[in-house]
């Protein structure tokens, strides 16, 4: 097989926080996957050569290990030969818990994992690179994070209720809204989300509607009657959802959609 990508899911007791681990590998030295803009964050351990990364104004070679914070636009994953990648995609709200760290500063880049966790995140590394098979690997992760999640670091005051709201609404709820259901001011609530993860509370959820329309059963069903998926979703209208589909994923819908059938050469989201 040339190209393959795989999901492996985290135990139980940490679904609240991991959304999921991937695998990858590849024989090609092709454009593999664009990801847009999701409301997760994630890290990446290169296990064998290196994934680049084209963000539109830039192309760069990651570090062997890396921390990416949350994205507003999207970007291209691309594969040199015999590539091998192992992932974490998580809730961003969990940073500080799984890796001790605010994503205020990673915002559409990414960061030197070992750099800055130290040496629990050196082990850790050797450990995924060292294991046999995806399944070892999602155990070797699972335990790490469990022994990080036993320290229980102290929530952040408003974001993970904050967040929360968001998803349950799909990006539909006001700011003003929700400060008023936590009882915060909104320049309050605001200074948390940019300080802990480098977004307002707008932009959050912009991208939690947006991923929503993609991933609707209307968007799923026909992956054509934008008027549907727009409606659904919250949307003015369907002029409203395609400037934003423009502006977080640099596609139309049609195209997002043809480039999403592909398994090998999609798009995540």
């Amino acid at each position: 097989m040339e190209m393959a990508y795989r999901i492996i899911q985290p135990c139980a007791a940490l679904q609240p926080y991991v959304q999921m681990y991937w695998a990858f590998d590849s024989q090609l030295d092709t454009p593999v996957r664009k990801r847009v803009p999701d409301g997760m964050a994630s890290a990446v351990i290169n296990i064998e050569n290196f994934s680049w990364i084209d963000r539109g104004d830039s192309r760069e070679a990651p570090y062997g290990a890396q921390l990416q914070g949350l994205c507003t636009r999207p970007y291209t994953l691309y594969a040199q030969q015999k590539t091998a990648s192992f992932g974490v995609i998580f809730r961003p709200e969990a940073s500080g818990l799984l890796f001790g760290l605010p994503l205020r500063d990673m915002t559409d880049s990414a960061a030197d994992l070992e750099g800055v966790m130290g040496l629990p995140a050196k082990n850790w590394i050797e450990q995924i690179r060292n294991a046999a098979d995806d399944r070892e690997r999602g155990c070797i992760a699972d335990a790490f994070f469990l022994r990080r999640l036993q320290r229980r670091a102290i929530a952040h005051p408003y974001l993970d209720n904050a967040l929360s709201l968001i998803r349950k609404s799909r990006g539909n709820i006001e700011v003003e809204q929700l400060s008023r259901q936590l009882f915060v001011g909104r320049r309050q609530l605001e200074r948390q989300f940019r300080a802990h993860l480098g977004l307002s509370p707008k932009m959050v959820l912009r991208i939690e509607r947006f991923r929503n329309a993609l991933q609707s059963p209307q968007a799923s069903a026909g992956r054509g009657n934008l008027t549907a998926i727009a409606h659904a979703s919250g949307y003015a209208d369907q002029a409203h959802f395609i400037r934003d589909c423009r502006e977080l994923a640099g596609e139309t819908p049609s195209q997002l959609f043809a480039l999403s059938r592909g398994l090998d050469s999609g798009v995540l989201f």
